[in-house]
């Protein structure tokens, strides 16, 4: 990253929208990326991704993903050993905002509702989810849905195909509200989840680990001191630890806060 070549462009490049991208990196040096694409008409959002290899010189065919995508839900890709994901926000019949899974291996992709929440919006909540892959092609997945009830909740799942099972909760709205999930999962099969609490006065950063996959995770834990801290991501480091980034309000700038997390501390 101390250089880069020119930029290229990797999608149609029309006079449309095509915005909220995510990208990953495969261990074969190729780059996966996807965004949300309005090609097919503005009132017809939908999810693309396409595959760079070549060094960041040759782009692949796009592929499009059925049914009507979030148009503002941000989108989320992984990669690992030969296999590639990835999560957005789907629109269903009455409004109904479920995530949804792209799972792929050799260019081939199946594609699954990760979980029937229930969630109806007549507008679009800014909120998606995350997606990792673990070196064992276990493939993770956190989201934030309101549910039938209405009530703000972090889910979490985890399967090796895009049919997930019934998910487990991270954190639920008690007093506070969570908001904008992140997850990583490291070479030990340890994950960790990451999101932002929220009252009327105080924004905070929590955490959750998991030593055995997913299965089960430890108590929420706040790493987080400035009164109002947003905007949560978490990747894994080299060495196995997690790399948990942040914004700070500390008026009237606002700081980028990194902090390496060793969930055997």
């Amino acid at each position: 990253g101390k250089s880069f070549e020119p930029g290229i462009v990797i999608n149609e490049d029309r006079p449309i929208s095509h915005s909220f991208e995510g990208i990953a990196a495969a261990g074969s040096g190729d780059v996966i990326a996807a965004w949300i694409d309005t090609r097919e008409g503005w009132d017809k959002p939908a999810t693309f991704l396409t595959t760079i290899s070549g060094q960041g010189t040759v782009v692949g065919k796009e592929e499009k993903f059925g049914g009507e995508t979030c148009v503002c839900c941000r989108v989320s890709v992984a990669a690992a050993d030969g296999k590639e994901a990835a999560l957005w926000r789907g629109v269903a019949e009455g409004n109904l905002r479920n995530m949804v899974l792209a799972l792929g291996e050799g260019g081939k992709f199946d594609e699954a509702v990760v979980h029937d929440d229930g969630w109806k919006l007549e507008s679009c909540p800014h909120r998606g989810g995350e997606v990792a892959i673990g070196d064992d092609g276990e493939v993770y997945l956190i989201w934030y849905t309101e549910g039938k009830s209405g009530v703000p909740e972090i889910l979490f799942s985890r399967s090796e195909t895009a049919a997930m099972p019934e998910p487990i909760e991270i954190d639920s709205a008690k007093g506070s509200v969570p908001d904008q999930p992140g997850i990583a999962v490291n070479g030990k099969g340890q994950v960790a989840a990451v999101w932002e609490d929220s009252t009327a006065v105080r924004r905070s950063i929590k955490m959750r680990f998991s030593a055995d996959g997913g299965k089960t995770f430890g108590e929420p834990v706040v790493i987080s001191k400035a009164i109002k801290s947003f905007m949560p991501d978490v990747t894994v480091a080299p060495d196995g630890r997690f790399v948990v980034v942040w914004h700070e309000e500390h008026f009237p700038s606002i700081r980028t806060i990194v902090q390496y997390v060793d969930p055997g501390e």
